[in-house]
């Protein structure tokens, strides 16, 4: 199959052999468009920084600077106006338009990336990999089901060698945490020149700049650095846009927030 992966930042693409899902891309707006919307209908159908700032007046100056890029690029599409004072007007269709523009620049395809590493690559990993989770009744005889189907019958094989496979077939428990925390550890000794790995807790914060991704095989993994430190925190697309400029991460369940920026770094 080909697809178009529309407006794609070149360090968010997979690259060769990576193992990726395709689905048609959901026809909906973003959520900074429904933020656009929300302030516009309480100011008559007008969206400007200033209005935004009223409306939230915690939110930071380059939060709602994203939020004005993203109308410059409806405007240019033609879907929006704006006057001469900064302000732009916000129809009723606001996010209909918006829905569609972002249809348009995705491709209409949502690619998702399962595993940065080839299926090949995670038979004898030492780590959590997507074989471990593959749904074994989707598999079919030929193509690259077939392939999977191989790949998987040599990945338990070497599980039961290393003696981490459980009674189910499936990895014992805890074992996905132990191996998960044991391949972020050996990435970070593998990283020179950065100074003393940084794990971040649930609830920790750092301030630093984001210098390139780091592919492993539970998934791919954004490197911040900063002075006398550095960490590892689970990579986004949108980073992309800000590689070697100075962000701010906090750690949190399942995930993390980040900024554009500097925060008041180190915390919990």
């Amino acid at each position: 199959w080909h697809v178009s992966l529309g407006e794609t930042l070149p360090g968010a693409v997979p690259h060769k052999d990576s193992v990726v899902e395709i689905s048609p891309a959901a026809k909906s707006p973003r959520a900074s468009d429904k933020t656009i919307a929300r302030i516009a209908a309480l100011n008559g159908g007008v969206y400007s920084d200033s209005l935004h700032e009223a409306f939230d007046p915690a939110s930071r100056a380059d939060y709602r600077l994203a939020h004005i890029r993203r109308l410059e690029a409806l405007r240019r599409a033609g879907l929006v106006a704006r006057d001469s004072d900064g302000r732009f007007a916000i129809g009723a269709d606001y996010l209909a338009k918006a829905a569609r523009f972002e249809t348009a620049r995705s491709g209409g395809v949502r690619v998702e990336v399962k595993s940065w590493l080839s299926v090949e690559a995670q038979i004898e990993r030492r780590a959590p990999v997507w074989l471990d989770d593959v749904d074994r009744e989707s598999l079919t005889g030929k193509g690259f089901g077939q392939d999977t189907a191989s790949a998987l019958r040599a990945r338990l094989a070497f599980l039961e060698r290393e003696g981490w496979l459980g009674e189910d077939g499936n990895l014992k428990p805890g074992m996905r945490d132990q191996l998960a925390t044991e391949e972020l550890e050996s990435a970070a000794d593998r990283i020179q020149g950065k100074g003393p790995f940084l794990k971040l807790e649930d609830g920790m914060s750092i301030s630093g700049v984001y210098e390139r991704p780091v592919d492993l095989a539970q998934g791919r993994f954004a490197l911040v650095t900063r002075s006398k430190e550095f960490t590892l925190v689970p990579w986004r697309p949108e980073l992309e846009r800000y590689r070697g400029a100075e962000i701010s991460v906090k750690a949190r369940a399942g995930g993390i927030d980040w900024s554009v920026g500097r925060s008041k770094g180190i915390g919990r």
